[in-house]
């Protein structure tokens, strides 16, 4: 496995090879991440291949600061938000997730009912309803955290916050959907 220094350095010298391994590796996770803003596969796919086509074409000045993981996400994200701003704002993201019923905790099991798998949906439904009222700040970390499952480290870099604010933006929200969402957070302790 090549280190994000050697990477970087390879890609930076117009090494193709390295800079399809780091296509492979990341592309994926950027366009499920990318998915998670502006709820449209075929528009997520065109922001992740943006970003890769900048990074080749300014290679010679690509110096992330970052993991290269994390400077991707950041790339992303920025070119995410600014495709929301362009069509219809933040909002959207949060109905494609909405419909996507990814929230920790609430994991689906063959063994429900019709009857089960309704109040389940509903619960989902609810509870991204409730995100979607959040603070920005606050909707974007639960997405990063609960959507891309990142650490509080990659998370506090793509936000350009501190771990500490990142963790104080959860606690806030988890604080407010248990109170709007109270039989989707119960007894649930773990939601960071």
């Amino acid at each position: 496995m090549t280190s994000d220094a050697e990477l970087i350095a390879r890609v930076q010298q117009g090494d193709a090879a390295a800079f399809e391994a780091l296509f492979r590796a990341q592309y994926d996770f950027l366009v499920a991440f990318a998915h998670g803003y502006v709820g449209s596969a075929d528009v997520a796919r065109d922001i992740v291949a943006d970003v890769f086509v900048n990074v080749w074409s300014t290679r010679d000045r690509w110096v992330p600061t970052t993991s290269v993981r994390t400077y991707l996400c950041g790339a992303v994200r920025n070119r995410s938000l600014n495709a929301l701003r362009d069509e219809q704002g933040r909002s959207s993201a949060v109905r494609g997730q909405v419909a996507a019923g990814s929230v920790p905790g609430f994991g689906e099991q063959d063994s429900q009912s019709p009857q089960e798998r309704l109040e389940h949906e509903e619960r989902i439904a609810v509870v991204w309803r409730a995100i979607e009222q959040l603070p920005a700040n606050q909707r974007e970390a639960m997405l990063l955290r609960w959507r891309q499952h990142l650490p509080f480290d990659e998370i506090a870099a793509i936000m350009g916050l501190s771990q500490a604010a990142v963790q104080m933006h959860l606690s806030r929200a988890l604080k407010v959907l248990r109170t709007v969402c109270p039989a989707a957070f119960g007894g649930a302790e773990e939601a960071q």
